[in-house]
């Protein structure tokens, strides 16, 4: 189990630790964050933090100018912003929203956990049990997708969770960093078709590397594949209440999603 205590009790935390900057401390020694994170931020480990809605990191989910994939139409440049969560951090989703972390296309998520300080999502109850309490994880990329143009070289694909736009032409791209990764209790369904799963790629690329990853208790699928060019490897996913893994809109190149299934040196959070 996860080296930080036990989900919401604020127990595993060291009280005397100063939350990041940019994000507001809380009582029960949590620190919240901010609504968009817009420079490179780290959740150190010996604290918990806790979303209360969505957290976008960086600005790529906005439609990109025509024919460019480094500025928005609006004239600003697409954000490279970096969110890195140290081994033993527990995220939590305010119980009862669709709290969600929001990676859009050209930020990174590096969240490396250890096999003994596992990195966990889930909600700001008790424990790990139940599901659709909080939203998920959601990240997008510049990789191909089947709705983008053939040989084109600007793409804006409207991504599920209504979480803006994604896809390119990088099949190689990278948006982090997921290792020893746990998501718990999650999902949320804005409509028929259009939820949020415990993780959701969408055109997300080869570069991003995916090792040692657990979805439990989502309330839709485990973990869903929108096009792309991303691997998976030792992956769990128990206890859904759909799919396990989905795949939707396929890419229309000969490269493969592959997964592959847990290692046994990964302990998971739910037995």
């Amino acid at each position: 189990s996860p080296g930080t205590g036990s989900s919401g009790d604020g127990s595993g935390t060291d009280s005397s630790a100063d939350c990041p900057e940019g994000t507001t401390e809380m009582d029960g020694g949590l620190c919240e964050l901010p609504a968009i994170i817009s420079k490179d931020m780290t959740l150190v480990s010996g604290l918990k933090y806790l979303m209360s809605g969505r957290v976008t990191v960086g600005n790529g989910n906005g439609q990109l100018e025509v024919n460019s994939d480094g500025s928005l139409d609006n004239g600003s440049a697409v954000q490279a912003v970096t969110l890195t969560i140290e081994p033993g951090v527990e995220v939590l989703g305010k119980t009862g929203t669709f709290a969600n972390i929001l990676i859009t296309r050209g930020s990174q998520l590096m969240a490396v956990g250890t096999v003994d300080a596992q990195i966990v999502f889930s909600s700001d109850d008790e424990g790990y049990e139940g599901s659709g309490e909080w939203g998920g994880l959601i990240i997008h990329g510049y990789a191909p997708h089947n709705e983008c143009a053939e040989g084109g070289n600007y793409c804006d694909i409207d991504a599920e969770g209504e979480s803006g736009f994604a896809g390119g032409y990088a099949p190689e791209d990278s948006s982090g960093i997921l290792r020893y990764v746990v998501v718990a209790e999650g999902g949320y369904e804005f409509s028929t078709g259009n939820e949020i799963n415990g993780i959701s790629l969408v055109a997300v690329g080869s570069g991003t590397e995916m090792d040692f990853i657990q979805v439990h208790g989502n309330s839709d699928d485990g973990i869903e594949f929108y096009g792309g060019t991303v691997n998976l490897k030792h992956g769990v996913f128990t206890s859904n209440n759909d799919d396990s893994v989905d795949w939707d809109l396929k890419i229309k190149v000969p490269v493969f999603v592959s997964i592959s299934l847990a290692h046994p040196s990964f302990s998971m959070l739910v037995q």
